[in-house]
């Protein structure tokens, strides 16, 4: 008893009037849910974004791998490529390239029908590539 402090006043015998709604407090309280549907969309947001994240530390070493070997093969395949242009497979015998067939024009000689080449047009054709289907 001695925590209690004394009432001076009793409320329960004193009738205190009763506040009323008025229409524009009825107009209020029917606000629209705007707000709530925003953040509702925001979290949907941060949660797909988490997922992201989440699927990207999982599959981070998968796609490191997959980068590297495709790394890998584009420089094999260039490799190999710039070997076939600058080093092609010569025939056994040299002697049948070194003396031209009869049906066939000289390289620096146009044929009757065809305009002459430049020379420098001449350098500039490449060798056939190799198959490379591996």
């Amino acid at each position: 008893m001695q925590d209690k402090k004394p009432k001076l006043v009793d409320y329960n015998l004193i009738n205190f009037p009763k506040k009323q709604i008025s229409n524009i407090q009825k107009k209020i309280l029917k606000t629209d849910n705007t707000k709530l549907y925003v953040n509702i969309a925001m979290v949907i947001i941060l949660f797909f974004g988490l997922y992201l994240l989440y699927y990207r530390m999982k599959h981070k070493i998968q796609v490191i791998e997959e980068n590297n070997a495709n790394i890998l093969f584009m420089s094999e395949y260039i490799n190999q490529s710039i070997d076939a242009m600058y080093n092609p497979i010569l025939p056994d015998d040299l002697e049948e390239l070194n003396q031209p067939a009869l049906n066939q024009p000289a390289l620096n000689q146009p044929a009757l029908n065809q305009p002459a080449l430049n020379q420098p047009a001449l350098n500039q054709t490449m060798p056939a590539s190799k198959n490379l289907n591996l």
